[in-house]
């Protein structure tokens, strides 16, 4: 359908689009999310033109929305659309309107489908019921807008939401929690297709090998003479990023300092067989997803950190909870006042004594941990989404001096780094201590 119409795709994107349509046994698409990090000009504008042109003539899907930070960057990706339509007399007879009319972007098919375009916002996208949703620059990405965006999806009956991208910003908050999810294994990272093109972290930025890795356009609408000419005229680290799609170690506005969290990685971590452990809780706000961490001290004396289960939703934590609970010597903390009370509640239920950590005591564990780790008491086994995380954890003053988490944006699931630190914090206390064994 695409060639028909003039746009003829490279093998990595048709393989992008086999992946992104991808259906599972029940008929709708495999992935309710899919993301795509490439490098910049390597042709991710072609893979938005056919999975759009898709939508409108193959699926007829009901309305389709097109979102891009910049303005430039949509009035291009319009321009391109129409293009590909009024060039190809089978493609335009089934349009009933084109709207070029500012803020009011949009083709109208005979069959009901319509594409609309929507400027990046806190509040677009609000009104609107999609089927699929299709967010370009996701590395300026605000967590904001996609609460305000992701919404539109709900009454869907097959939706999709599709990310193209290049490698995060240092403000890419959002895009780097989900970088992180897609990195992850597949039973772990939920109903999302991630595809990443990108050169090793340590590659050596004039290898000619680490150029095509990370540049799968390289020979068809790349030349290496183009990338070497980029090579001499960029800054190193932004060649990195931009050509290679390599992260630069260490940025971050995150409570926990980058170099800090880097030092205290230990894969070789393990606690003894019959170590006595702290397993603390927590959940994002909404209960969207859950997270347990445990402490304990390993046969060297060093603490060990670990996050042992995160997952959307809780319906899985208590019986993954009396799983551990059987296995190990341990103890329980959660803060019931937050979003985890009705997690404790049923972990009580079930016979489970947890801990009640109060709003002093988070605030207390929260400076406790960058302490930890900054003396090097603790050593964390690694975990994508713990680091995730850690990245996007913000401090939020309590007053004289002291702090906590702040979870004034919602969007941004940091209850792996709050459960972390709750089960360092407890880890280190007296066994006196308040415990619910009821929930009053």
């Amino acid at each position: 359908m695409a060639a028909s119409a003039g746009l003829h795709l490279y093998p990595w994107q048709q393989h992008v689009v086999d992946v992104v349509l991808a259906e599972g046994d029940d008929g709708k698409w495999a992935a309710f999310e899919a993301a795509c990090v490439v490098a910049r000009q390597n042709g991710k504008g072609a893979l938005v033109e056919a999975l759009v042109l898709a939508d409108l003539f193959l699926f007829e899907t009901p309305l389709v929305i097109y979102s891009a930070h910049l303005f430039t960057t949509t009035t291009e990706t319009i321009n391109r659309i129409v293009a590909l339509i009024e060039g190809s007399d089978h493609l335009r007879r089934r349009v009933s309107r084109i709207r070029r009319a500012a803020g009011a972007e949009s083709v109208e098919m005979k069959s009901g489908s319509r594409l609309r375009f929507l400027a990046r916002s806190n509040t677009s996208g609000r009104g609107f019921s999609a089927g699929r949703l299709y967010l370009d620059e996701a590395q300026i990405l605000g967590s904001q807008a996609m609460a305000a965006i992701i919404p539109t999806l709900t009454t869907a009956e097959n939706p999709q939401l599709v990310y193209f991208g290049t490698a995060p910003l240092p403000e890419s908050e959002y895009w780097r929690q989900l970088r992180a999810r897609g990195l992850m294994d597949a039973d772990k990272r939920g109903r999302l297709a991630f595809l990443e093109w990108s050169a090793a972290p340590d590659s050596d930025p004039s290898d000619r090998a680490a150029w095509a890795q990370a540049n799968p356009s390289l020979g068809f609408g790349i030349t290496e003479q183009y990338i070497r000419d980029e090579f001499h005229a960029l800054p190193a680290t932004e060649f990195g990023r931009e050509r290679l799609g390599i992260v630069p170690a260490g940025e971050s506005a995150s409570a926990v300092p980058p170099a800090v969290w880097d030092d205290a990685q230990d894969e070789s971590s393990t606690l003894p067989e019959s170590a006595e452990v702290t397993f603390a809780v927590d959940v994002s706000p909404g209960g969207r997803s859950a997270a347990i961490a445990v402490a304990g001290v390993r046969s060297d004396g060093r603490r060990h950190l670990e996050l042992v289960e995160h997952r959307p939703g809780t319906d899985w934590l208590v019986d993954r909870a009396l799983q551990m609970d059987a296995a190990w010597p341990c103890q329980w903390v959660a803060d019931p006042a937050g979003p985890a009370g009705p997690v404790v509640a049923a972990l009580v239920a079930a016979g489970i004594r947890v801990r009640s950590a109060s709003g002093r005591d988070l605030s207390v564990a929260a400076g406790g941990l960058v302490a930890a780790l900054s003396s090097g008491a603790v050593a964390v086994r690694p975990h994508p989404m713990l680091t995730a995380a850690v990245e996007v954890a913000r401090a939020k003053p309590t007053g004289d001096g002291a702090w906590t988490w702040t979870r004034r944006d919602a969007t941004k699931d940091i209850s792996p780094v709050v459960a972390a630190s709750l089960a360092v914090w407890a880890a280190a206390q007296q066994p006196e201590y308040d415990v619910l064994d009821s929930i009053l």
